[in-house]
């Protein structure tokens, strides 16, 4: 119990640092400081972070138990070591008191210089821990026993994933695997947790022997030790600091400096306790104490000497891994959270395998070179067998087979698989150029540039009043969850009414894959630097122009986009003040704007109103009530109720327009700043990878009565929300001009004049957060999508029924997109002035 204790209130400590540390990192990292921390999409984060500094001497009450001992009973090195170190935290926390840092912090130098200073009291603790005990007696690791280990450990993990198929397959839309591709899709994941699990055996072999001639009673020790830092920062390199858009070095130097704390902390655990169960145990008996190999000391705050716990463990992994991905999966940024869920199984995987494995030494006969020849040898086989399953597609003449579809549909149940084939997969040659390429265009947080003036009009004057504007950009609704869009829908009456009264868009896109970028976007009129953001943002704020220069009084939900980049104006009147951006609902607000219309009737000025609801972001739906699924056969219950429930009030609003006399004087758009993953190849949300449901939109337009009588339209060519502002801007009476491919043009043509032709174009789209950009081509037909945080290209082609289905990435095909991806990324850098150092 005493362990047990102190192991718990280590972890506890290591966890208030670490997690102060993890959040300084996502303030300072540009994207996730302006879309997770100042929207506060975690609704509970604030809270927390307003009394952090209360929370230090929590953690401290906490750790003091475990530290008396030591002030009573030990060495003079010890009782000051403990003195020392409670000493400095007294300090730290009178400062913290006066100055509580973590409700301060922004994307800038400081914070990443607290984000290491955070991890500094667990490091220290970690000391403590080592200094205050004898240091473990060691024995020699067996190196046979390694080698089965891990490969069991490999087994183990396949095997485990293999087993939660028959759960995964019935709840993940769009994965049709037939049974002979699932099982080359299985047999290529054995391969390749073998493949990986037999390169971390000859790596660890290889530094263990080095080790092992050093002579130093502890040098193995300390060679594991550093393996285990080199592989978690691997992992959290790979995983977590390519996703959250860190640049290279600094990825790499954080990831290190966190893995070195991490593992620290874990080794101080360890000399603990085998200070407790070895030491103390051989001198009440009088002996030597018991020699015990690295492998299991390493692993004994999990286990002690109890086997029976190898069974525990390989019984509990599948509850283990399943677990972990539903516990994070409806909330996860790119399939972050489920990858480190992997790792953890990997870890208590390793654990029973090495259990199992102890006293292996006296069985398993075969030689240590022996042992490296399989090793050897299984590499062989996945390094020439992996390429091969990638070809069964040419020899057999059978589709289901490539590779591209297979094993990326099979990673949907298999997020082992996944983390394999990211730690294993290496671009090289022109993939690797293009990737660089891309990533030195993207989140340029820290890269100072200059705003651009981006003006459709050389002034404003015009004869006729301009009419109404009512701008709703709903977050995160899918087009094929409106009825307009698909005619399976039958819970949204309002829009199917307000779309016959309209103009409905049937290949509309947006032009970046979340918020971060797509909102300014739509409000600049065209594609922007890939950075949060250009300031000031006025010069290139079009719409705003166009709002001050025809008068408009402006009616607008308080976001934090709007905060930074719309300027503040005597014209405006804020919605939803004090309601935290998460909580903005289609209902809340067209109620609170119905009453400020009705308040202010009397003034003559055209109306502007925007507002973008996020009752359908995933982040804010897992927080409602669960939807019983027979209420909304074939659509996903709770996202379902929430289209259904802005749908309502979207028809409470358009029948207060027409009962106000302003429906037919006015502008409304219905449309989205994105889509949303529900579930497609275990995709939820939408991060920073670019996928057909993310960036095909609902876009529906109601014009005045004397504009639509006026007005023609092709509805079947592709639109963009980038052509919402200069649309707007003709409706005006203010026809816009041609800038360049980069800027959007009205979607309404006068019918006197031809309807320009955009079936022929080339359209970049982009990710908000991410290295992701894709080519819409074809009048919107294909998508060719490149994602550099994976090292991936995909190609999509829209079938008659306006699905998009995945196709198979041809040679001509990724020469083609690729050509024009580079050359409208440099477009854009050249429209800013902007030359990246790569």
């Amino acid at each position: 119990m005493r362990s047990f204790t102190h192991s718990v209130t280590r972890g506890l400590n290591a966890l208030y640092f670490a997690g102060s540390s993890v959040y300084c990192l996502l303030a300072y990292s540009s994207f996730a400081n302006e879309q997770f921390i100042r929207p506060q999409l975690i609704d509970w984060l604030p809270g927390l972070i307003a009394h952090h500094h209360e929370l230090f001497w929590l953690t401290v009450v906490v750790t003091l138990p475990t530290l008396v001992p030591l002030l009573r009973r030990g060495s003079s090195r010890a009782r000051i070591v403990a003195a020392t170190y409670l000493g400095l935290n007294l300090v730290v926390g009178l400062w913290l008191a006066a100055n509580p840092v973590l409700s301060m912090v922004g994307s800038d130098g400081r914070t990443l210089t607290l984000a290491f200073l955070c991890l500094l009291p667990p490091l220290a603790l970690a000391g403590v821990d080592h200094v205050t005990v004898p240091p473990p007696v060691v024995r020699r690791i067996d190196d046979r026993r390694l080698f089965v280990a891990l490969m069991t450990a490999a087994v183990l993990v396949w095997l485990t994933y293999v087993l939660l198929i028959a759960w995964y397959a019935p709840r993940t839309p769009g994965v049709d695997l037939g049974p002979a591709a699932l099982a080359v899709a299985i047999g290529v994941s054995l391969v390749s947790h073998l493949l990986l699990f037999a390169l971390v055996y000859l790596v660890a072999s290889a530094v263990l022997s080095v080790a092992s001639v050093a002579r130093h009673p502890l040098a193995e020790y300390w060679a594991l030790s550093a393996l285990s830092v080199v592989g978690l920062a691997l992992v959290l390199q790979r995983v977590v600091a390519a996703t959250l858009s860190f640049g290279s070095a600094e990825s790499w130097i954080l990831s290190g400096w966190l893995s070195v704390v991490v593992v620290a902390v874990w080794s101080g655990l360890v000399w603990q306790r085998v200070a407790r169960t070895t030491v103390a145990g051989a001198t009440s008996a009088g002996v030597e104490p018991v020699q015990i190999d690295a492998i299991d000391i390493w692993f004994m705050p999990l286990t002690g000497h109890v086997r029976a716990m190898a069974v525990v463990g390989v019984l509990v992994l599948p509850f283990l891994a399943l677990g972990l991905r539903t516990a994070v999966e409806h909330f996860d940024w790119n399939f972050l959270l489920q990858k480190l869920g992997v790792f953890v199984v990997w870890v208590v995987a390793l654990v029973g395998a090495s259990l199992v494995t102890r006293r292996l030494g006296g069985v398993w006969r075969v030689g240590r070179d022996t042992c490296g020849a399989v090793g050897v040898l299984l590499i062989v086989i996945g390094v020439a067998g992996v390429p091969a399953a990638s070809r069964l597609s040419a020899w057999s003449g059978d589709g289901k087979f490539d590779p591209d579809f297979t094993l990326d549909r099979y990673s949907a149940f298999d997020a082992s698989y996944q983390l394999v084939r990211d730690l294993l997969e290496t671009r090289a040659g022109e993939h690797a150029s293009f990737y660089t390429f891309l990533k030195a265009h993207s989140t340029l947080g820290r890269v100072a540039a200059e705003p651009v003036d981006v003006s459709f009009v050389d002034s404003f004057e015009s004869q006729t009043p301009p009419p109404h504007v009512f701008l709703f950009i709903v977050d995160s609704l899918r087009r094929d969850y409106l009825s307009p869009y698909n005619p399976k829908v039958t819970f949204t009456p309002a829009t199917q009414a307000f779309a016959q009264e309209s103009v409905v868009f049937e290949r509309a896109f947006t032009r970046y894959g979340a918020t971060g970028l797509s909102v300014p976007a739509l409000w600049a009129g065209g594609m922007l630097l890939h950075k949060q953001y250009v300031k000031p943002f006025a010069p290139m704020n079009a719409l705003e122009k166009l709002l001050d220069g025809a008068g408009y009084r402006r009616f607008i939900s308080d976001d934090h986009l709007v905060t930074q980049l719309f300027q503040a104006s005597s014209s405006t009147t804020w919605l939803d003040e004090g309601i935290q951006e998460m909580d903005h609902t289609m209902c809340a607000t067209t109620r609170e704007l119905q009453s400020k219309l009705d308040a202010t009737r009397s003034d003559p000025r055209p109306v502007f109103a925007m507002t973008r609801p996020l009752q359908l972001h995933t982040a804010r739906l897992v927080r409602d009530p669960e939807v019983e699924a027979s209420r909304y056969p074939g659509f996903v219950a709770r996202y379902a109720a929430q289209v259904a429930a802005a749908d309502r009030c979207l028809g409470d609003f358009v029948g207060y327009l027409k009962r106000s006399g302003l429906y037919d004087r006015s502008v409304v758009v219905l449309t989205a700043d994105h889509g949303e993953s529900l579930g497609e190849d275990g995709r939820w949300g939408h991060g920073n990878a670019l996928h057909p449901e993310l960036m095909r939109i609902p876009l529906i337009i109601h014009l005045p009565t004397d504009a639509a009588s006026s007005l023609t339209v092709d509805r079947s060519q592709v639109a963009l929300s980038t052509d919402i502002t200069p649309t707007l801007y003709a409706l005006a009476g203010h026809p816009p001009r041609r800038r360049s491919d980069l800027y959007g043009e009205p979607l309404f043509t006068p019918k006197d004049q031809p309807i320009p032709v955009r079936r022929r174009e080339s359209f970049l789209l982009s990710s908000s957060y991410g290295p992701g950009y894709a080519m819409l081509r074809h009048n919107g037909r294909t998508l060719y999508i490149t994602d550099a945080v994976q090292g991936r290209d995909f190609a999509y082609e829209m079938g008659p029924d306006g699905e998009m289905a995945r196709q198979t990435v041809t040679d001509v095909m990724r020469a083609v997109n690729r050509s024009l991806i580079r050359e409208q990324i440099g477009d854009i850098a050249s429209e800013y002035r902007f030359s990246p150092a790569w």
